[in-house]
């Protein structure tokens, strides 16, 4: 591609080459929303469970995050801590069972498609990382999309005041925050 005859951005992270302009959402800081309102509502032992490749594309934000903000102590924290190279409601049934969690934090819904049809999984708190609108009884991290694209345009639009072209020598991140979106997915564990 002739790059010098484009300005660019990137929304996401991850590997991709060249290195351009990006913008993401702050993961770090949206695992670490989810983990204080778990821990405001009474959690403790909360679960994360998900995908490893989509946890390295973030540079292992999501798990590191989970780990440095945990109410238990690191060892315990680990062993919360469960990330599937491919999750699927099997291994997701075996872990639950065997590490018990008050809560779990998920990417996406699998989770909470998963726990619809168990009796037993109503005590169970479940945050997503990935709040969608049409899903709003999940609590969880809206990642605010239309922040992103406007974070996005700014960018492209700078670059185009400034006439930058092609590959940028010194490439820009530029990170949004998220927002917490309460549900009834959780609730003060004193209530449950």
């Amino acid at each position: 591609m002739r790059w010098e005859k484009f300005s660019s951005v990137v929304i996401g992270l991850g590997y991709a080459r060249p290195a351009l302009h990006r913008v993401h959402h702050h993961h770090y800081l949206g695992m670490m929303t989810a983990m204080r309102q778990l821990k405001k509502l009474g959690y403790r032992r909360i679960g994360y469970y998900g995908g490893s490749v989509i946890n390295e594309r973030m540079f292992g934000a999501w798990s590191a995050s989970f780990l440095a903000h945990h109410p238990l102590p690191l060892k315990q924290a680990e062993m919360l801590l469960g990330l599937r190279r491919e999750p699927n409601r099997s291994n997701f049934l075996e872990w639950l069972a065997k590490v018990k969690p008050d809560a779990v934090i998920e990417g996406g819904h699998l989770v909470a498609d998963w726990l619809q049809d168990m009796t037993d999984s109503k005590h169970l708190g479940v945050v997503t990382l990935g709040w969608r609108a049409d899903r709003p009884q999940v609590a969880g991290v809206d990642q605010q999309a239309e922040v992103l694209g406007a974070a996005a345009v700014d960018l492209l639009v700078a670059q185009e005041q400034q006439n930058e072209r092609g590959l940028p020598q010194h490439p820009k991140i530029v990170m949004t925050e998220g927002t917490w979106r309460p549900g009834e997915s959780v609730r003060r564990r004193g209530d449950l």
